[in-house]
């Protein structure tokens, strides 16, 4: 009976669920691994994500903008580097300028140092010459002290010794004379050392503000020296000098013994004056009547040719007149009058010729005054006394 039961197995337990196994084992002959249904390609679970990604719209790229972009990139790093290099540049030049000043100052530390061993040996030579020369003069004021006392037992004519020593005598005074006169002026004259020389040599660009201003009180100090050892005497007795002022105290003479000289230049640079104006009136007036012929078909201009005409031989008459009068109201003593005289009629005569253009030609009153026609007449006047030009030459 139990036997019975037990093969029935748990069929008989009714409401409870329990896996149902068989009760017989599987018999296999040979021990088989495991067998998962779950592959290695598969995954078995994901973490979780941080935060929820929304799904974004990608945004297109302008191919000009790029393009655009990338070339400002570009331009801006062209800058940069110029920037750079024109900084270095200015650097450069600064140490150049800093080189170059150092340079200049020990070039000029040496030469100041040659100059002061140059000046330092001369003094030395110089003083070695004064005392040689002292030496010299003593020894031979000794031999001559000798010898007068031993050529007084010696009788001589003085009329025989004035003979044999006049000539070497006076030729040597004279060129003692002349030896100190040069070496007078050599002393008042400034000194040109080697030091300025060479700082001549240096170009004005080169040199420093301090180095001019040492330059402008050494030439005034040089001035200054000169002006004060200057001897007028050696130079008054110069014969340039002497000449000079020769011939102006001779006209200074011939000017008060004969005023009539000075009058008579005044008259003929009057005369000249006077010709001159005269000329150049003539050439005007030429000018005019030449127009005055080629515009014949032209009323109004030969009008105005015949005018001007009129007005130029009034012109004459008034130069003439205001000449007379000045020739009787002229004061010969002084030299005032010639200029008013001068102003007078050039002042007279260019206002007269600048209202008669003005009045016959109406265009140019708009444009010109009788100021500016006054200062045109008298460029063209001049140019043409420059020029010396012909009667028959036209003006431009």
């Amino acid at each position: 009976m139990g036997d019975d039961i037990m093969k029935q197995g748990i069929g008989n337990y009714k409401g409870l669920m329990i896996c149902t196994r068989p009760n017989d084992k599987i018999q296999q002959a040979v021990d088989r691994p495991f067998v998962s249904r779950v592959e290695a390609q598969e995954q078995l679970g994901l973490n979780p994500a941080p935060r929820i990604q929304m799904n974004k719209p990608i945004k297109r790229v302008h191919y000009v903008l790029s393009k655009h972009k990338q070339w400002l990139e570009g331009y801006k790093r062209t800058i940069r580097d110029q920037i750079q290099s024109k900084n270095q540049q200015f650097l450069d030049k600064i140490d150049r300028q800093d080189r170059l000043r150092q340079q200049s100052i020990n070039l000029i530390n040496r030469r100041r140092e040659q100059h002061l061993q140059q000046s330092q040996q001369a003094d030395f030579q110089t003083q070695s010459q004064a005392n040689q020369h002292q030496f010299e003069n003593q020894s031979q004021n000794q031999y001559n002290n000798n010898q007068s006392y031993n050529d007084n037992s010696i009788d001589i004519n003085p009329d025989q010794l004035e003979k044999i020593l006049s000539e070497p005598v006076q030729q040597k005074y004279e060129h003692e004379q002349q030896q100190q006169q040069y070496n007078h002026i050599q002393k008042a004259r400034p000194q040109t050392s080697a030091l300025k020389k060479n700082k001549k040599e240096k170009p004005a660009w080169a040199k420093t503000e301090k180095q001019l201003e040492e330059e402008d009180n050494q030439e005034c100090d040089d001035l200054l020296n000169f002006a004060s050892n200057l001897d007028y005497d050696k130079y008054i007795n110069d014969l340039e000098v002497q000449s000079m002022v020769k011939a102006i105290k001779d006209r200074v003479s011939e000017l008060k013994t004969n005023p009539s000289i000075y009058d008579s230049q005044v008259k003929t640079d009057k005369e000249q004056q006077a010709q001159k104006m005269k000329e150049y009136m003539d050439l005007v007036d030429e000018k005019r009547t030449n127009k005055g012929e080629n515009n014949v078909n032209n009323e109004g201009k030969s009008n105005a040719s015949a005018k001007s005409r009129l007005t130029m031989q009034s012109i004459k008459e008034t130069v003439e007149k205001i000449k007379n009068e000045s020739k009787e109201e002229w004061d010969k003593s002084t030299t005032v009058g010639e200029q008013k005289y001068k102003s007078n009629i050039e002042e007279k005569l260019v206002k007269h010729l600048a209202d008669d253009i003005l009045k016959n030609n109406k265009y140019l009153r708009g444009i010109h005054s009788t100021n500016s026609i006054k200062q045109i007449l008298i460029g063209e006047a001049k140019k043409h006394f420059e020029d010396n030009k012909s009667p028959n030459a036209q003006l431009v």
